[in-house]
């Protein structure tokens, strides 16, 4: 039966590191997707090192590395969504001129949520926001008449972008009805259709009130973060691609050798941040990262599908 992957990597870098002037374990830091599997490679060093004592590598996420890095607090507090949502309600409020009672930060945590969501995405793959979210607004959907192609509960939805407390269903079934429905006379007809139709109109202007400001948003809510050391893991992947490129952080100027363990499908901003780890030794000849992948089989290597195409990718410019 195969040894598990971990315990490969950790036989390997045992035997590695106790070779006389080979470089200490300590000496190496491992990134992993998560802090579950650092935790099983120290077991299997411990197993390695049969009860000898053994000063034990720095085992984390890249996420963890870069918030040290970059001085931010939250790390794995589990508060930490929370008090991101909150900056991006206090950013909603100020932006679309708000107030809290008109407001309250309990109807807009499932949006708040949403927005947190979608800005992590921007963020994770580098998207230019302002031309992005242009595009968005001007979808065709958003130019239409709401009336033609919202259901009772899509309606209820669009109410939360636009603040209304109480989503007022029977404009909708007012405008959707009105050519059908018998009134006691034309004149009486026509103000209900007028009233409704203004009322529709002021709707729909909220709605794209809220797009139209949205980016405007996205970045007050990144300020207010920043000032409190806060950040969502695209933001904060972001500011390290950004900071990298300027010249303003290094991430492997520390000494220490990255080994890079188990990683698969990663964002734009991942892939970034791997380049410059990457490409940090070659100007010393002394590699400052190191690259195992955990899937070398035929099977998965010419895989035709998506997977496949991240393995090649993985393997060809990141390579063991």
């Amino acid at each position: 039966m195969a040894k598990p992957f971990l315990q490969q990597i950790a036989e390997h870098f045992h035997s590695l590191t106790s070779q006389p002037g080979a470089t200490a374990l300590y000496q190496f830091r491992f990134i992993f997707h998560n802090q579950r599997a650092g935790i099983f490679l120290c077991h299997y060093l411990e197993q390695c090192a049969n009860a000898r004592p053994l000063l034990l590598p720095e085992c984390t996420t890249m996420n963890s590395l870069i918030r040290r890095r970059l001085h931010l607090s939250g790390g794995e507090d589990p508060n930490n969504e929370l008090l991101v949502i909150h900056k991006i309600y206090l950013a909603y409020l100020e932006v679309m001129g708000l107030g809290p009672e008109e407001r309250p930060f309990e109807d807009f945590y499932d949006l708040g949520q949403a927005l947190l969501r979608d800005f992590d995405d921007i963020d994770k793959h580098l998207i230019e926001v302002d031309s992005f979210l242009e595009n968005l607004r001007n979808h065709k959907e958003l130019t239409e008449d709401l009336s033609t192609f919202l259901s009772q509960r899509q309606w209820s939805a669009v109410s939360k972008l636009i603040y209304a407390k109480d989503p007022d269903w029977s404009v909708l079934e007012r405008v959707n009805e009105m050519a059908t429905e018998e009134t006691e006379t034309k004149t009486e007809e026509e103000q209900k259709k007028k009233e409704a139709t203004k009322k529709m109109q002021e709707m729909k202007k909220r709605f794209l009130d809220f797009w139209i400001k949205l980016p405007d948003i996205y970045r007050r809510a990144k300020s207010l973060m920043k000032e409190e050391g806060l950040a969502y893991e695209g933001m904060m992947l972001r500011e390290a691609t950004e900071q990298i490129k300027e010249g303003q952080l290094s991430l492997t100027d520390d000494g220490m050798i990255t080994v890079f363990v188990g990683l698969n499908a990663q964002t734009p901003a991942m892939y970034r941040i791997l380049d410059h780890f990457r490409d940090s030794g070659k100007d010393t000849d002394k590699d400052k990262a190191i690259f195992y992948w955990d899937y070398f089989t035929d099977p998965i290597l010419k895989s035709p599908g998506l997977a496949g195409s991240f393995v090649r990718y993985n393997t060809t410019n990141y390579p063991t």
